[in-house]
């Protein structure tokens, strides 16, 4: 796997319904993504590399969006 490099500004987007992830708007090695990061026990996350999932880039989803929307 490539070396991950959160860079930018980050927005936070909640958590899912089990509230075992977090969410957040951010670029990853230069593309927007939505990123999923681990949640610790108290309920928080530090959005960094140490509890970053996956990433997934926001150009697909938009991509997905307008196929669905428009399909």
């Amino acid at each position: 796997m490539d070396e991950i490099k959160l860079d930018g500004a980050m927005v936070t987007l909640g958590t899912d319904l089990n509230r075992k992830f977090a969410w957040c708007l951010r670029k990853v090695n230069g593309v927007d993504c939505i990123c999923l990061h681990e949640r610790i026990a108290g309920g928080s996350s530090f959005f960094n590399e140490k509890d970053f999932i996956t990433a997934i880039p926001l150009e697909r989803v938009e991509s997905c969006a307008d196929l669905l929307i428009r399909g």
